[in-house]
């Protein structure tokens, strides 16, 4: 982690345990989730596993499709893929959840944008994508292309960079991240990612705010004497609801001609989101360390790697399942 001053492994160890203690509530509990559905997968078989729960678009069963929507970014493809999108996650979520709380955030995390994705992503397959043949996805890149779309709203003039080569308009950063995963990564899912940024749209323009945590609810939860909502209140990484700091409410924000950088959680450099920065312009230390900052060497957001060996991605970690084919002609896509 280049530029970090860290002089013994006790050091090193001692700013790891503070970056994760800063993780705020939702954040930590969806890392432990999909790392906790990972090992369950990989312990029942990770072919069967996944091909239970990917998003078949082509699947028009209410009930079955509001599951695997709701089940397919919590499951991954392999190693690679959950550590890459662990990363992205632990940076975009706890960016998000500070500005809108623990509860809202989840409700976001969790079932709105997930759903939304979904839809979307149906829609692109019945009016395009089936012709490109038959897919079924998982993974968490869907909702987080949707954060960094508003993300993206939110500091439309700044400027981002790709793997520190190319800078790109704030604007246009989320389609320059889509071009340049489906050109290095062919088995990346396009219609997901395409899906992520069409919610992440509507999310940061507003139209998704009846479908938004009522702030009422929330209100009545954190002034609840129950035990129950009294102990989720106190716990050190709960974050109050503020609807004032909230997407879309503040989806337009000045930068004032702000440099170049990178989205929290994107491809190569470091964002500091809400601290101050160094005299050189760095972030300092102690902002490195908590949520919302990524190191020069952290890897991208939704970087789906497809196995070398296999024209249609295999999702077992198993090497003697390596060669397995999903059923029923479905690529599975991540």
């Amino acid at each position: 982690m280049r530029g970090l001053p860290i002089s013994s492994p006790n050091e090193a160890r001692g700013l790891l345990a503070a970056w994760v203690a800063a993780i705020p509530l939702t954040t930590r509990a969806y890392l432990a989730t999909v790392w906790l559905v990972f090992f369950i997968s990989l312990i029942a078989g990770a072919q069967t596993a996944r091909l239970d729960t990917c998003l078949d678009p082509s699947r028009l069963n209410v009930i079955e499709w509001f599951f695997r929507a709701l089940a397919a970014p919590l499951m991954h493809g392999g190693w690679l893929h959950i550590l890459f999108n662990s990363v992205a996650v632990a940076s975009l979520f706890a960016h998000f959840e500070k500005k809108s709380g623990t509860f809202a955030h989840a409700h976001l995390a969790i079932v709105v944008l997930p759903l939304v994705t979904a839809a979307i992503q149906t829609a692109l397959y019945w009016v395009v994508m089936r012709f490109l043949g038959p897919e079924c996805s998982v993974g968490a890149s869907g909702v987080l292309f949707a954060f960094i779309t508003a993300y993206s709203v939110q500091h439309g003039d700044v400027r981002h960079s790709i793997f520190g080569l190319v800078e790109v308009p704030g604007f246009a950063y989320p389609w320059a991240l889509l071009v340049v995963i489906q050109v290095l990564f062919p088995m990346a899912s396009l219609s997901t990612h395409l899906a992520g940024i069409l919610a992440g749209l509507l999310y940061a323009k507003g139209w998704l705010d009846r479908m938004q945590f009522p702030t009422s609810l929330a209100d009545r939860i954190e002034t609840s004497d129950t035990w129950l909502a009294r102990t989720f209140v106190a716990a050190p990484a709960y974050v109050p609801h503020d609807p004032a700091t909230a997407l879309p409410r503040y989806a337009s924000v000045p930068t004032n001609g702000a440099p170049a950088s990178t989205m929290p959680g994107g491809f190569a450099g470091t964002l500091d989101m809400d601290g101050p920065r160094n005299a050189l312009g760095r972030p300092s230390v102690d902002d490195l360390f908590r949520p919302g900052v990524l190191h020069e060497a952290d890897p991208g957001v939704a970087l789906h790697i497809p196995p070398p060996k296999s024209p249609v991605f295999s999702v077992s970690s198993d090497p003697s399942e390596s060669d397995a084919q999903p059923a029923e002609g479905r690529h599975l896509l991540i």
